[in-house]
């Protein structure tokens, strides 16, 4: 896939915030706006407690730019630590069946959704937190960013950012402070975990073999290993 592919709107269920690109490009913010593919929880009646509970493990609920970060893996994972992100902001859980390589359609991310294939027994497991800076719907649409943290029963967690592709980053984007800063890039590589342990970046080609995080992400879910 080219990488000056882009995705437009979609009506519906699901819209792209900002531009789509193939493999290591900045990703588009992802929103579902009715919970069928992933569960939202913000709040709204109806949709369970958000940032701050349970619901979103590693949130805590607040008006202060700390509290736009995600305290998981033992680690911090901040977007872009400003209270402007603050207006609307909220995690989704993806729904069983949502996290297979027939299911999972966004343009962008090819490699991913070769990762989950059919994902016997929904063991792969999703979550994602959005930042945004007015509420998700507005038109014209809200800037902001997203972590998803996609786990495997092999206990490696790939995480993606998403959004950003406009802005210039800083060392307000970052992953703690010794694995990753935005300050000094980001093409949009996803971040590796083995348990707690940061083990490399992949760039989101599921063909890449030597790639640490494939082979620790599929090695041991799938009997016979990956298949193209």
């Amino acid at each position: 896939m080219s990488t000056s592919t882009t995705c437009k709107f979609a009506a519906g269920l699901l819209f792209a915030l900002l531009s789509c690109h193939a493999w290591a490009e900045r990703r588009a913010i992802r929103v579902d706006g009715f919970g069928d593919t992933w569960t939202t929880f913000d709040g709204a009646p109806g949709n369970g407690a958000g940032i701050g509970s349970a619901n979103c493990p590693g949130t805590i609920a607040g008006s202060a730019s700390s509290n736009t970060l995600i305290h998981l893996l033992g680690l911090v994972f901040s977007g872009r630590q400003s209270t402007a992100y603050l207006v609307d902001d909220y995690c989704q859980v993806a729904n069983p069946g949502t996290l297979t390589s027939q299911n999972y359609f966004y343009a962008d991310e090819p490699g991913l959704a070769r990762l989950f294939g059919d994902n016997p027994g929904n063991l792969i497991t999703g979550i994602r937190y959005q930042m945004f800076d007015q509420p998700r719907f507005n038109f014209p649409a809200p800037t902001g960013f997203q972590w998803a943290f996609y786990s495997f029963p092999t206990g490696t967690t790939i995480v993606g950012l998403y959004g950003l592709e406009s802005v210039t980053l800083t060392t307000s984007t970052f992953i703690s402070s010794s694995i990753f800063n935005g300050q000094n890039g980001y093409a949009g590589e996803y971040f590796c975990f083995s348990g707690n342990t940061f083990i490399g970046t992949w760039d989101g080609n599921a063909s890449n073999y030597a790639s640490v995080c494939v082979n620790a992400a599929l090695g041991r879910v799938f009997g016979n290993g990956f298949e193209p």
